[in-house]
């Protein structure tokens, strides 16, 4: 692992590494859809005109009507066969000549009998033909028209080819699949598990399946506070528009025919502006809500029209930039809908794009485009490159392939390959008013199974990065690998093979990494914590390793779920004899951890979480940390009451273990008093003996009726801390030899146990006299 941090000082106010903009003259020529009835009821406000019909039909000729650019296909009365009609009528005369001349046959009576019951037995056939072709066809249309609600998550079939799925995270909190000309949409913020979710909504795709290009589709909302209305726009290769106001409504949209280049990335840019770019470089700006005006999309037949129409283009789409020559585009990331970052960066940029050699800033006029910078990352990464390159590395290329922004930090990854091996790069940029800055370069452990084209060519790898947490998330089709810690050297790795599921797609979605799986046939988000995932699955019979992991889940990644799977299977699995030995080794690694030393990152983080990391930087604050973030989300609504007071007693359960097993340890008793180097050991026993014990102790005998209840209770347990600290001060340094000293041993550990508890139980007499109080009222 090979880390610089030489910087490199790029000043905006250079002249860009890019070929003069281009702008596209040709007009966008409306053309008739071939789809399927669109009708929309709902009137548009436009400053030019309204929509009030989307399409008429003529009823005196009974032939589809083309108004704009939407077509309604008129039902046509078919006729019936001739055969059948040959059939009917042969059925009544047979009846007729039957019934007429029942008795007066002259060759044989028999006859006219034989002829009514055939009659009879034809015309029920005939009934029954008609109703069981009505039934057919009435079955067919439920089939085209009803939207197929699942209860459970697998909501596709599992006959579909795995190849022809995608899946996408939007930042706002759903993710959708993509399969043939169907979009699958969750909300995968409305609960903690999106296992747990049902499908938000099925949406019809255009006639041109998207198949694996679920980057072509992109849902938001124009009001941020308001999450339930969400708008979608789909872009197919070709440029053919497909836009809802609301999903909640799936058969109101809007077509349009836009004369683009193959598409290849849409990004919500604010409001209803959505920005997407073509395989050639070239960017287009869309407001969705032009899509819904037909003054704007009106096919122009002459040069006079057709001039009129550029300016109308201008107007609805803006105009195009392109990149340089021989570059592919990779990704676009949006600082107007990122709220990590649109509070940050000072910088006159709105909008960021990677291609596999450079990386553009953008700024989104009214009706245009206008690029900022530009930075050449192919000379950049080059020159860090040739630092740590071998002797026997020539003819190396570098490619970009992935794009992560944050707050005002931007993770850039590559590949630096030759024709038979390649090696992964991760530069991280710092970009404020003054300009983009370089702060490290850091070549990563590859441990990926996959060819080098399956990098270059149709990347299956991608960067996110958690504001304050930074972590890349690497996956192939069976394998997923989280690279973290300081310097990215902590590799985790997690393998689905043994659940027989393969990866679609993943994202960062409501500050989560989250990952789409196909298991068995059934298409299965799968939400739950990557890391507390990838921290369990450890191969290493390191004893202090465990613990190791799990302290860098909590502090680090701030990810307490992970640290208590680990915490709790350390003490389920370790040796009792050796518990002395592992305390005081893992005492030292806190102390000489380089990632808890006093860095720029960390005191950001203190300073933006002061009430998280109140206590030092100690692994067992865990249940303080655990509180102080679900109580937030509680708040929210996103948990339920029920699952919260579950978690937070597997939670203590897990602290519980620990306290009881800490109390053998007579190194970690001695290190209660510890005024030296130490003192970091001691408020980790503090935490652990007054705190975490005294809520477990007193929660056995005072019923939490709620979770808030909970969260004050540990609240009173900091003040009572704080106080017993205050007074007694002096008393703890007086003995001078407290190691040897049993009786104060016992009474530093003791007492803050007891007086927390008594502070308990009169907050329990009060809290019970204040409801007794209340209800007499």
């Amino acid at each position: 692992m090979t880390s610089t941090t030489e910087q490199t000082v790029i000043n905006m106010k250079q002249k860009p590494i890019v070929e003069n903009t281009v702008v596209v003259s040709e007009p966008i020529n409306s053309q008739q859809v071939p789809l399927e009835t669109v009708v929309v009821n709902e009137s548009i406000n436009s400053p030019v005109a309204s929509v009030e019909k989307v399409a008429e039909t003529d009823a005196t000729t009974s032939k589809p009507v083309e108004v704009d650019n939407l077509i309604v296909n008129d039902v046509k009365n078919e006729k019936m066969p001739e055969s059948d009609q040959l059939l009917t009528r042969g059925v009544i005369l047979q009846l007729i000549v039957g019934w007429h001349y029942a008795n007066k046959c002259p060759f044989n009576w028999h006859i006219p009998h034989y002829l009514v019951v055939s009659g009879v037995i034809g015309l029920i056939l005939i009934i029954l033909n008609a109703v069981l072709d009505f039934l057919a066809s009435h079955a067919k249309s439920m089939l085209d028209d009803t939207t197929v609600r699942a209860s459970h998550c697998g909501a596709c079939c599992g006959m579909c080819d795995i190849s022809s799925l995608s899946a996408r995270f939007s930042r706002n909190g759903y993710c959708w699949l993509v399969s043939g000309q169907t979009a699958y949409v969750w909300l995968a913020s409305s609960s903690n598990r999106i296992t747990d979710a049902v499908i938000h909504q099925e949406l019809k795709l255009p006639e041109c399946a998207l198949g694996q290009q679920a980057n072509l589709m992109e849902l938001f909302s124009m009001n941020a506070d308001d999450g339930d209305c969400c708008s979608c726009l789909v872009i197919t290769c070709d440029g053919y528009a497909r836009y809802w106001r609301t999903i909640v409504r799936p058969n109101d949209y809007y077509d349009v025919k836009l004369e683009f280049d193959q598409i290849e990335l849409l990004c919500h840019f604010k409001d209803d502006i959505c920005v997407c770019g073509s395989y050639s470089g070239r960017l287009y700006t869309i407001p969705c809500n032009a899509l819904c005006n037909k003054a704007y999309i009106r096919p122009s037949s002459s040069s006079l029209l057709s001039s009129i129409g550029f300016g109308l283009k201008s107007m609805l789409f803006g105009t195009s930039r392109q990149m340089k020559d021989n570059e592919i585009l990779r990704c676009l990331h949006s600082l107007k809908n990122d709220t990590s970052t649109q509070t940050t960066i000072t910088m006159n940029v709105d909008l960021i794009s990677l291609t596999d050699k450079h990386l553009y800033f953008w700024y989104l006029a009214e009706n245009d485009i206008q690029l900022v910078h530009s930075i050449d990352l192919q000379e950049i990464f080059g020159n860090e490159a040739m630092k740590d390159q071998k002797s026997n590395e020539n003819h190396r290329h570098i490619s970009c392939i992935s794009l992560s922004v944050t707050q005002e930090t931007i993770y850039v990854l590559a590949v630096h390959h030759s024709t038979q091996d390649y090696r992964l790069m991760l530069g991280v940029f710092s970009i404020n008013h003054s300009g983009v800055q370089l702060v490290s370069f850091i070549f990563l452990t590859n441990h990926l199974n996959i060819r080098l084209d399956e990098i270059i060519v149709k990347p299956h790898v991608r960067i996110f990065a958690v504001p304050n947490q930074p972590a890349i998330l690497v996956h192939s089709k069976k394998d997923a690998f989280i690279y973290t810690g300081p310097d990215y050297s902590v590799l985790l790795r997690a393998s689905f093979s043994n659940l027989n599921e393969t990866i679609l797609g993943s994202g960062l979605c409501a500050q989560r990494l989250l990952i789409f799986c196909h298991v068995q046939g059934l298409i299965t988000p799968r939400a739950q914590d990557l890391m507390a995932t990838f921290l369990s699955k450890t191969t290493d019979n390191d004893p202090y390793q465990p613990m190791i992991n799990s302290f860098h889940a909590f502090l680090i990644r701030n990810d307490p779920g992970g640290a208590v799977e680990l915490f709790r299977r350390f003490f389920n699995t370790i040796d009792k004899s050796q518990l002395d030995d592992i305390v005081i080794q893992f005492g030292m690694f806190i102390i000489d951890d380089p990632c808890l030393q006093e860095t720029n990152d960390l005191t950001r983080q203190l300073e933006k979480k002061t009430d998280i990391y109140n206590y030092y930087f100690s692994f067992l604050k865990l249940i303080n940390v655990w509180n102080k973030l679900h109580v937030a989300h509680f708040n929210n609504g996103i948990y339920h009451t029920k699952q919260i007071l579950q978690q937070f007693g597997e939670k203590l359960q897990c602290a519980k273990a620990f306290a009881q097993t800490s109390q053998q340890s007579l190194y970690l008793q001695a290190a209660f008093r510890s005024t030296s180097r130490h003192n970091q050991i001691s408020h980790i026993s503090e935490v652990i003996t007054t705190i975490i014990v005294g809520v477990i102790e007193a929660s056995r005998t005072i019923e939490i009726q709620s979770y808030e209840e909970a969260t004050r209770l540990l609240l009173i347990a900091f003040d009572s801390i704080q106080k017993y600290r205050q007074e007694h001060e002096q008393e703890s340094a007086i003995s001078s030899n407290p190691i040897d000293d049993e009786d104060f041993t016992q009474s530093v550990i003791c007492q803050p146990w007891i007086l927390y508890e008594h502070n308990l139980n009169d907050l329990y007499i009060l809290h019970v006299n204040n409801i007794l109080d209340f209800s007499e009222i």
